[in-house]
């Protein structure tokens, strides 16, 4: 690939109008060289046929689209299921909740009711959690004694989500690599 082209570095793209129609080709053409780039190395492809459910309690359009456009190049589907859609709240039961998790691969939540019933049912399932969370996760580790399908991805530092999300991307990619080389 070529490169960008010193013109463009640092240009912002919140004003179309700024750019003109050949500086506009030329982000397009760059685009497409990263996206068939990234078709080329099959290594990123370790999600095939793979569902990941992603929870989340507080709703974020960011979050959501990254996690969703993380998990596509990655070859797999993401199954978004907004906390508060659930129904549990509104008379679904566990049961309910329970058999659709049960046909997840991983599940990604925070800290809620939804990590625990991952973890009684053995379902594996990425816990998000703050730097100092809740007694029963204890501290200093990343797995949990009562759930063995938990994997417990702490904030690295006070409100460092940025950080306990690339633990977790690298935590998914770790998974998905050991998977896609266990198959015939």
């Amino acid at each position: 690939m070529a490169g960008v082209p010193v013109e463009l570095k640092g240009r912002s793209f919140t004003r179309v109008a700024s750019w003109s129609r050949a500086e506009l080709a030329t982000l397009l053409d760059i685009a497409d060289e990263l996206k068939a780039e990234r078709a080329r190395r099959p290594e990123l492809r370790v999600l095939p046929g793979r569902t990941i459910g992603l929870i989340f309690h507080k709703p974020s359009t960011r979050t959501r689209v990254a996690f969703e456009v993380g998990i596509a190049e990655l070859g797999g589907m993401a199954l978004f299921l907004p906390a508060a859609e659930l129904q549990l709240a509104r008379g679904e039961s566990f049961r309910d909740t329970a058999a659709l998790m049960a046909s997840l691969d991983l599940v990604v939540t925070p800290d809620t009711s939804l990590a625990h019933l991952a973890g009684a049912l053995g379902v594996p399932a990425c816990v998000m959690l703050k730097e100092v969370p809740d007694w029963r996760w204890m501290t200093n580790r990343n797995d949990s004694p009562w759930y063995p399908s938990l994997q417990l991805i702490r904030q690295p530092a006070f409100d460092d989500w940025v950080g306990a999300f690339q633990l977790l991307k690298d935590e998914i990619t770790r998974r998905m690599t050991r998977l896609a080389a266990a198959r015939p």
